[in-house]
């Protein structure tokens, strides 16, 4: 029974990085143009939510990001497995995934807040509803998710790479784009396309997990090699 529950994990973990990746960009995609209008006039924003195809999209958009957080739970509990061991590290990116998760959920309730309101207060033909503050939610939406969240990504990233370095469960290529995109995301986040390295990182993390990279078992010895 064990063993049959052990082979299901492994089957499904894989899966966790793909349906993260996937459901991320999904939603990232509407929201891209609301994300890259940082900084710009008030005017900017009336006139995008004054359009019901860019209010719809957003909300689309705001889902598919809020499924892709919750879905990252999944993925981060098949990670804590892989790399469960001694030190801090594996509690360290326990901590900055959940954290991620949490300002990923709050970013993009900011972001949709406004298009979210408007779309059911017209339903009820309140089409005034939160007009006049259409700049504040999006903008601190922004900094949330593209400025805190991707710290949060980062350090997650590289603790997850230092520590499956560590344990020799990662392979060469894939512990060199863990330290490549956890920088890529420190660096590049604000400027929303480091938003991307997230997803990229983790289909990686998947595709090295659906070609049987299991990990590699610690020889008598007790030296753990590392894989190629």
């Amino acid at each position: 029974m064990q063993a049959t529950l052990r082979d299901r994990e492994r089957r499904g973990r894989p899966w966790s990085a793909v349906a993260f990746a996937v459901l991320y960009v999904a939603g990232l995609v509407p929201l891209g143009e609301l994300l890259g209008s940082f900084g710009d006039s008030d005017a900017t924003f009336v006139a995008y939510f004054a359009k019901d195809s860019n209010r719809i999209g957003a909300v689309f958009g705001g889902v598919g990001l809020a499924l892709a957080g919750l879905v990252f739970f999944w993925f981060l509990s098949s990670l804590r497995l892989s790399i469960e061991g001694p030190g801090p590290l594996p509690g360290v990116a326990t901590a900055a995934g959940t954290t991620f998760v949490v300002l990923l959920l709050t970013g993009d309730a900011a972001l949709v807040a406004i298009p979210y309101a408007r779309t059911f207060g017209g339903a009820y033909r309140e089409d005034a509803i939160l007009v006049g503050t259409e700049a504040l939610l999006p903008q601190m939406g922004y900094v949330l998710l593209a400025v805190l969240a991707m710290w949060c990504a980062a350090a997650f990233i590289l603790a997850v790479t230092i520590s499956a370095r560590a344990h020799a469960v990662f392979p060469r290529w894939l512990v060199r784009l863990g330290f490549a995109a956890s920088v890529f995301v420190f660096v590049l986040g604000p400027s929303v396309m480091g938003l991307l390295g997230v997803p990229v990182w983790a289909l990686a993390v998947g595709i090295h997990w659906l070609r049987g990279g299991d990990g590699a078992e610690a020889p008598p010895n007790g030296d753990a090699p590392f894989q190629r």
